[in-house]
């Protein structure tokens, strides 16, 4: 699981520097203020770093890695809270009415967490699939944001357990910055 989350950093990286060899680009840092709604309620906080090419006067292609912890507040594994981890990088197409937005994505990234197995814990990861749509409102360099149906889903064999086959759907609110944009 490490080498495939390594090599799709490595593929962000080669990306977001090819974004910047164009003329037209931006990159942004948001963090987030994230709900879950499955697998009972579960709150936690997110971060992401995302870059941008100008495709259109309006249109952008965008590529993020993401950071997002949800602790589960009501359901436990062996009286203890399920930590869930996602680290999603996606890609996505947002179109921009003035200063509102709309970006649906998809992505590949990793679906993991930790909970108790009595006197130690377990911290298993499985590959999954990430889908989100989001909409925004930019001010300058501030950018606001609400995300809502977002998914993921463990896509790894039967053999990873718990996390197994596992679906997490959450919602955020994401507030950041677009501290470097070249509008060429």
């Amino acid at each position: 699981m490490k080498k495939i989350i390594a090599f799709l950093s490595f593929v962000l990286l080669i990306s977001i520097s090819t974004f910047a060899q164009k003329n037209k680009y931006s990159f942004s840092a948001n963090a987030g203020f994230f709900i879950g709604h499955s697998d009972g309620t579960s709150i936690g906080p997110g971060i992401e770093l995302k870059g941008a090419r100008k495709i259109t006067s309006s249109a952008w292609l965008t590529l993020g890695v993401s950071y997002i912890s949800l602790k589960t507040l009501d359901k436990k594994v062996n009286n203890d809270h399920v930590t869930n981890r996602l680290v999603p990088i996606m890609i996505g197409y947002k179109q921009n009415f003035k200063i509102f937005s709309i970006e649906p994505r998809v992505g590949l990234g990793e679906l993991g967490g930790r909970f108790s197995i009595g006197s130690d814990y377990s911290k298993p990861s499985v590959l999954a699939s990430f889908y989100s749509l989001g909409i925004g409102y930019t001010f300058k360099i501030i950018n606001l944001g609400l995300e809502i149906g977002n998914g993921v889903l463990g896509i790894d064999s039967p053999d990873a357990g718990f996390w197994h086959n596992r679906k997490l759907f959450y919602s955020a609110f994401k507030i950041g910055v677009t501290p470097f944009q070249k509008k060429n």
